[in-house]
């Protein structure tokens, strides 16, 4: 038996004049849509443009309050050391400070709980929360109707105050 190793033609089937009408419509339908989608995409860089040029930052220096200068005062106001607010030790004399630390830095920065907590006793957010939750109750050393705790919302107002005051003295310098 003899096979037949020539290829084969598929044949096709003839195209009609409405065929290829259609075919020319559609590719110049794509055409049409892929140059629109340029034009769309050029209209709106120029746009960006435009409004680059029109557009002039006002460089306003940000009234910035960091830790630092928040654990400084603290710790002036208190006359006890960096080291001591910052430490692992739960004295009743470090409990009023550092809570006044921790909700300061909330009132007075864009930090997040967990880097307060971090900064503040090397503990997690919850401590923060705590501290929130305290000031926020008027419980404990918060308390309004104990001596030490107006003692401790006045030292509050008073380095919000100072605190703020300073920071808008650097930005004018």
């Amino acid at each position: 038996m003899i096979v037949d190793t020539r290829p084969y033609k598929v044949m096709k089937a003839p195209v009609t004049e409405t065929d290829k009408k259609e075919r020319d419509q559609k590719t110049l339908q794509n055409k049409v849509f892929n140059m629109e989608h340029r034009i769309e995409k050029l209209q709106d860089e120029l746009e960006l443009l435009r409004s680059q040029l029109k557009y002039k930052p006002k460089f306003k220096k940000e009234e910035r309050i960091w830790l630092r200068d928040i654990l400084e005062a603290v710790c002036f106001k208190f006359r006890i050391t960096p080291d001591q607010l910052t430490s692992n030790r739960r004295f009743a004399e470090l409990v009023r400070p550092r809570s006044l630390y921790i909700n300061l830095c909330l009132d007075l920065t864009k930090h997040s709980k967990a880097h307060i907590g971090r900064s503040c006793v090397h503990k997690d957010h919850t401590t923060v929360l705590y501290h929130e939750k305290l000031k926020d109750n008027r419980a404990k050393h918060w308390s309004l109707k104990s001596d030490l705790g107006l003692e401790l919302w006045a030292s509050y107002e008073e380095l919000k105050m100072k605190l703020n005051s300073n920071a808008r003295r650097k930005t004018e310098k």
